[in-house]
């Protein structure tokens, strides 16, 4: 099952949880333009066929603020950017990906400043 977190700027979300256990992913952002992420919890996100579309997944997504997250926990990467442009990233704490913290792949002008990044305990 999937969990979603609201994404309006009048009223960010503040958790995000699973109502059953395991949560395969937390976010599938494709052709996702203007979203705003602020003050979330994602925690454990696991997919037992390994895909690398587990955590939050963006592609082709542009003009996303990410700020002031928790990303703790996924069996791949907590944060994917794909062929996305022009996005924020910032403020963020990312925990335990098993495979990376985060990934940017074919991405213009995005900016990635000021998060805490933890690998593995």
């Amino acid at each position: 099952m999937m969990s979603t977190a609201e994404t309006t700027s009048q009223k960010p979300a503040s958790v995000v949880t699973a109502t059953r256990s395991p949560t395969w992913r937390w976010l599938y952002g494709r052709d996702a333009d203007y979203n705003q992420i602020i003050n979330c919890r994602f925690i454990g996100a696991h997919d037992p066929n390994g895909s690398s579309k587990t955590g939050l997944f963006f592609e082709q997504a542009d003009h996303n603020h990410i700020v002031n997250n928790l990303f703790d926990g996924t069996t791949q990467d907590n944060l994917s950017l794909v062929k996305s442009d022009s996005n924020l990233v910032q403020g963020n704490r990312f925990r335990n990906g098993k495979h990376t913290l985060w990934s940017i792949k074919y991405g213009n002008k995005n900016i990635i400043r000021g998060n805490d990044l933890s690998p593995l305990k």
